[in-house]
């Protein structure tokens, strides 16, 4: 065997030592250890890449059931209202019934194609029901199909009053088989039920689509009856809506940046024959995920598939490129540090990406929950004491009750919004704007006209406006910071208040300023933190939370500028906004 003396084994010899020969087997052991660990960190890294397939899709279903879950728990308190409605005055008419859903503004709840009312008619109430009818204007109005059975369900009101809604006037309802199961199981236990899929008699055109109805059961007295008995024997007739699904679930899915593959049919179980909707968009897609949701009663099962990531390709170029760093390591004795270190780094940069992603999903999916559920029963409290008020029958001596009501719900959906602004900004999220180039001038002396009309104290405000002033903003929300400044100046200054506008060093510079006493500076110092209250303004507006200032704060930092608060005896306490100019 030839041994290889390196020139440090030639200096041992000359020293009189014997050198150790470098052994060939010793570079082909680090390669098999290399390629062991190859091995080992592809079935790791398929391992991985499963998982975060697998949670991806997960999180998927979950946006997806949420989003069904939300847009119909909204439809069925529509519904609920409804039924609200017969409740409180069972002889509305049909003009008040469509004033009525007027006011709901169906428009901003895409997917349902009409609330209605269906009554229980005995052959008699039938021809008042025809005659009020065509007296009303509708001559088209009849009832059908024909048939022998005394007690009718028919739709009697049925808005808006587009096409196919008036072709769906008079159906008795109850004579087809599952709309009657679900009316049946919705009378019995005084909860809103939905029907499986069915075709709609709105269907009078080529386009037709799988659909399905809601019924909210109406009962005669101010309670849903205890029992079973009772319910059918105090039915008078139902609150509902009819769905396309296809409209309903391709509005739904619209407000996803990327939706994802997906199935729904009605039922426990995936059943092609029982499908309402299929969005089957271009691509590689996973496995399906089920998963199921309840509406009204009724389970639908829902397959979702995310998109595939290039798993197999990724893996194999993956395993060429290291097996031949692994070569090259068994041959190369430095390795490259500053590599692993950028790596190490751009994965840093990644992780905290992706966290970043998942934060602010979270945190819009909170607030959509958040305002969806404090701001419904507040409509709904409104909404019906407007309806009373309305009323003419309604007791005169009970209507400042209601009023009273009105200005608290009122009071309250403005504290939901305060509420909602401070958790946008506390959430890292921000609050939201659309700046666009404005005016300035019109915009303030529009808000302090308003302010001084809304407000008890009539104390005149002095206008110092540059009119040329045009600022980049969002309108509605640089209302919202003048008219909080404005407010405050009127609340807790002294005369002479004024408002000024000018440019400055670049900016829209704009001042409240009021005289009175000054604010203390240890107050000063924490105006703008949320539910900082001081003494003047608890006695002057007990019912505040102390958010005005805040928000005012954070919507002058959304638009890039600044708000500062200075006060002193001379010159008084002014508020000091900046906005860019356009």
């Amino acid at each position: 065997m030839m041994l290889v003396y390196p020139e440090r084994a030639r200096s041992a010899l000359n020293a009189g030592q014997t050198p150790r020969p470098r052994l060939p087997g010793i570079p082909w052991s680090a390669l098999l250890v290399s390629i062991a660990l190859v091995v080992t960190a592809a079935a790791a890294a398929a391992v991985v890449m499963e998982l975060r397939s697998r949670n991806r899709t997960e999180r998927a279903t979950a946006e997806v059931v949420a989003s069904v879950e939300r847009r119909m728990d909204m439809y069925v308190a529509l519904l609920r209202g409804t039924a609200g409605l017969y409740a409180y005055d069972p002889g509305v008419d049909r003009d008040g019934f469509r004033r009525f859903v007027s006011r709901l503004r169906l428009d901003q709840y895409p997917g349902v194609q009409g609330i209605g009312w269906t009554l229980v008619l005995t052959p008699s109430e039938a021809s008042r029901v025809v005659e009020e009818a065509h007296a009303a204007g509708v001559t088209s109005f009849h009832l059908w199909p024909e048939h022998d059975e005394v007690e009718r369900h028919a739709i009697v009101f049925l808005e808006p009053s587009d096409a196919r809604n008036l072709a769906a006037l008079g159906y008795d309802m109850y004579s087809e088989p599952a709309r009657r199961a679900a009316m049946d199981r919705a009378r019995d236990e005084g909860r809103p039920a939905a029907t499986g899929i069915v075709r709609l008699v709105q269907e009078i055109e080529g386009d037709a689509q799988p659909g399905f109805l809601v019924y909210v059961p109406m009962y005669a007295g101010d309670e849903i009856p205890r029992t079973v008995e009772e319910r059918r024997a105090r039915l008078r007739g139902f609150a509902y809506a009819p769905f396309r699904a296809g409209d309903l679930f391709n509005t739904i899915f619209a407000e996803q940046n990327a939706p994802p593959a997906l199935t729904i049919d009605d039922g426990p179980v995936p059943d092609p024959a029982q499908r309402l909707f299929e969005l089957d968009a271009p691509g590689r897609y996973t496995d399906p995920t089920v998963a199921r949701v309840v509406v009204a009663g009724r389970e639908w099962t829902l397959e979702v598939r995310t998109p595939c990531e290039l798993i197999s390709d990724a893996r194999v170029v993956t395993i060429v490129i290291v097996f031949v760093g692994a070569l090259l390591t068994a041959f190369v004795v430095r390795s490259s540090r500053a590599r692993l270190i950028a790596e190490a780094e751009q994965a840093k940069a990644a992780a905290a990406l992706a966290a970043e992603t998942e934060q602010a999903q979270i945190r819009e999916t909170f607030l959509g929950v958040l305002g969806h559920d404090l701001r419904n029963p507040l409509f709904a409290a409104k909404a019906n004491a407007q309806l009373m008020l309305r009323s003419a029958s309604f007791p005169e001596e009970r209507r400042a009750g209601l009023t009273r009501i009105v200005t608290s719900v009122e009071r309250a959906s403005r504290l939901v919004e305060q509420l909602l602004d401070i958790t946008r900004a506390r959430l890292g999220g921000g609050i939201k704007i659309d700046a666009r180039p404005l005016a300035l001038a019109p915009l303030v002396r529009d808000v302090v006209e308003e302010a001084c009309v809304a407000h008890p104290r009539r104390v005149p405000i002095e206008l110092a406006l540059d009119d040329s002033l045009v600022v980049l903003a969002d309108p509605d929300r640089l209302a919202q910071i003048l008219s909080n400044l404005i407010t405050n100046a009127l609340t807790h200054g002294s005369p002479p208040l004024r408002v000024t506008a000018r440019a400055s060093e670049g900016w829209a510079r704009i001042e409240v300023t009021n005289g009175g006493a000054p604010i203390p500076k240890e107050v000063l110092a924490t105006l703008f933190d949320p539910f900082k209250r001081g003494d003047s303004a608890r006695d002057h507006a007990p019912g505040g939370l102390g958010l005005g200032l805040y928000i005012s704060h954070e919507l002058a930092l959304s638009h890039g500028g600044s708000l500062e608060a200075l006060s002193d005896a001379e010159n008084g306490t002014r508020f000091v906004l900046r906005l860019r100019l356009a």
